[in-house]
């Protein structure tokens, strides 16, 4: 089968796929996908990359203003160290495309990244969660995309992965090395009104159930088309239900652009999205009490971010993992916050306009 994809920034949503949803995917009963259905591939072909990437012939630069809720955006209370590069295509030994991360603690206490690297979705290994080292062969057959694990109370590892027709779950018993997958899906895009670009981390609730987060997901010519985060709730892990509203984008008291959340359940009982934004390239922030109506939203500060999975270290600090790059290579990265917890009654602090790129 022959497959076209335009692709001209990875990181930057510019592929919102980043190459991970391949034309081929598997449907509900384990056929091939019907390519001339929705395609999991996006571009926006028009918008140039943010510096040092080289923009294309004729692309139209980013807008400063971060959507209709307003060009200006609070400089984040919450300072991030950027650690640096965790894998890239050398280490990787992959040429194209390197993104979409979900990172586990394994039971020795080592750490495993999945990553879709060399057309595959594999997987690295690493002792101190900082230097990774690619296992061998592939993780998930084609036709899986943006994946998230979670640990079980079993101890086995589940991951939701985007499909053409949904989000599907797979187990593994190996520590993430081989899996599953489970009969039927978590949610359908028949029931979510469009097609997910993979679910965020999974958080508990104040009230003991697990919430979802997701975006819907941008498809090739669409141009700049806003975005939105919606969310789901189970009991289970396994049946899940539509929350009602709109969660960041239009609908929503933040009605910006916002794609690829993830999430991180805090001390208080709030939840915290980071999210991207493909109208200025901004990694943002959002923290809600309740886990369903965020009021405010802070620019992360974590330059050249995309793809965000957040990672709560015993300490008390969190990681996160991120790409960028385009279909020609990429690289891995990763943030550490050290400070006090995210919260949902910390003050907005001073404000600046958000520039179209970042130095």
């Amino acid at each position: 089968m022959t497959r076209t994809v335009i692709v001209v920034v990875c990181g930057s949503l510019v592929l919102v796929a980043c190459g991970s949803r391949p034309l081929e995917e598997r449907g509900t009963d384990g056929g091939v996908f019907d390519p001339s259905g929705p395609t999991l591939f996006a571009s926006h072909e028009n918008v140039c990359p943010p510096p040092p990437m080289e923009p294309p012939p004729g692309c139209t630069p980013p807008t400063s203003d971060p959507g209709p809720g307003g060009p200006e955006i609070p400089v984040s209370p919450y300072t991030w160290t950027v650690e640096g590069v965790r894998l890239d295509n050398s280490a990787a030994g992959v040429s194209g495309v390197i993104a979409d991360t979900s990172t586990i603690q394994l039971r020795d206490g080592g750490w495993r990244m999945f990553v879709y690297a060399g057309g595959r979705y594999r997987s690295a290994t690493s002792a101190d969660g900082l230097t990774f080292t690619m296992d061998a062969g592939a993780r998930l057959p084609e036709g899986f995309g943006h994946i998230r694990v979670l640990r079980l109370t079993d101890g086995r590892i589940r991951a939701y992965s985007a499909t053409g027709d949904g989000i599907a779950s797979l187990v593994s018993s190996d520590e993430g090395m081989t899996f599953t997958r489970e009969v039927g899906l978590r949610l359908s895009t028949s029931t979510i009104g469009f097609t997910p670009s993979g679910v965020s981390n999974i958080v508990r609730t104040r009230e003991g159930t697990w919430r979802c987060y997701f975006s819907d997901l941008p498809r090739p010519g669409e141009g700049m088309k806003p975005h939105k985060v919606l969310s789901a709730s189970s009991a289970d892990l396994l049946t899940w239900m539509l929350d009602a509203g709109v969660r960041i984008g239009e609908g929503a008291t933040l009605t910006g652009n916002a794609e690829h959340p993830a999430a991180i359940a805090n001390a208080d009982g709030s939840v915290s999205l980071f999210y991207f934004r493909n109208t200025n390239f901004k990694m943002l922030m959002a923290t809600a009490a309740d886990g369903l109506t965020f009021t405010s939203e802070f620019d992360s500060g974590i330059p050249n971010a995309n793809d965000p999975d957040l990672i709560p270290l015993g300490d008390g600090s969190v990681r996160m993992y991120y790409n960028w790059g385009n279909d020609t290579g990429g690289a891995i990265y990763s943030a550490l916050y050290l400070g006090s917890p995210f919260a949902a009654d910390v003050a907005v602090p001073v404000f600046r306009l958000s520039p179209g790129f970042r130095d």
